[in-house]
């Protein structure tokens, strides 16, 4: 298990050499207020029952600065993309430990502190890597280790989820500064979910996968996701 942080951490000052190469961005071939009508198409047809960080009122200030824009041929896969932001965006949630993102508006039992659950968490940083304000998903990176967050409570492939942003970003120092306690989480999965035979065990509804027809035990999911997801890359 150590060689795989070993080559994660040698890693990241490569990532670091990279991005200072990197060439000065391009100017912008699209502008973005020719997507605005989007998301005030999706603003009129909602009716907001829950509010966080960035209310409808709000959705295009903070969207058109930071997402990426795309234009296509396909109309319908073009309103998609925005309307996925658009909903996105609705569950930054600001709080005293910063931001995070959570699962569900309304607040549910199930979850932990400020409504997060950590099932969701891999998704929200694969999908939000893309954000041009690095503050909203570093908050939330660390929230899961320093700030009250229960990384353990449900799957969650942190390692990859952070490091996979960190290659969008270019910026190693997030991960670097997390390894630590990446792999005191690593070491826990193995300590309480990890049998005899080596193999990883998950009750389904904590795999994100409610009562499946798989059923609990050494799900596939839960096995992937801490050899590759959790343990870092080979």
């Amino acid at each position: 298990m150590n060689n795989y942080f070993v080559l994660f951490g040698l890693v990241l000052p490569w990532l670091n050499d990279v991005a200072a190469d990197l060439p000065s961005p391009s100017p912008a071939l699209l502008r973005s207020d020719s997507f605005q009508h989007y998301i005030d198409g999706f603003n009129r047809q909602d009716h907001e029952l829950y509010r966080h960080a960035f209310p409808n009122a709000q959705a295009w200030a903070f969207l058109g600065q930071n997402i990426p824009l795309l234009d296509c041929p396909d109309a319908d896969l073009q309103e998609i993309y925005y309307f996925r932001w658009w909903t996105y965006r609705k569950h930054l949630k600001q709080t005293p430990d910063g931001y995070v993102l959570t699962e569900f508006l309304p607040a549910v039992s199930w979850a932990g502190k400020y409504n997060t659950i950590s099932c969701a968490a891999g998704h929200h940083l694969h999908e939000g890597r893309w954000l041009h304000d690095p503050r909203y998903l570093d908050d939330y990176s660390r929230f899961w280790f320093h700030g009250g967050g229960e990384p353990r409570r449900y799957s969650f492939w942190a390692a990859d989820s952070i490091w996979a942003r960190a290659l969008v970003t270019g910026d190693a120092s997030l991960p670097r500064e997390l390894l630590p306690d990446l792999v005191i989480n690593y070491e826990a999965w193995e300590k309480e979910h990890r049998a005899t035979n080596g193999l990883f065990w998950q009750i389904d509804d904590r795999d994100g996968m409610e009562v499946s027809i798989g059923g609990s035990g050494y799900r596939a999911t839960i096995n992937s996701m801490i050899v590759w997801g959790g343990a870092g890359h080979r």
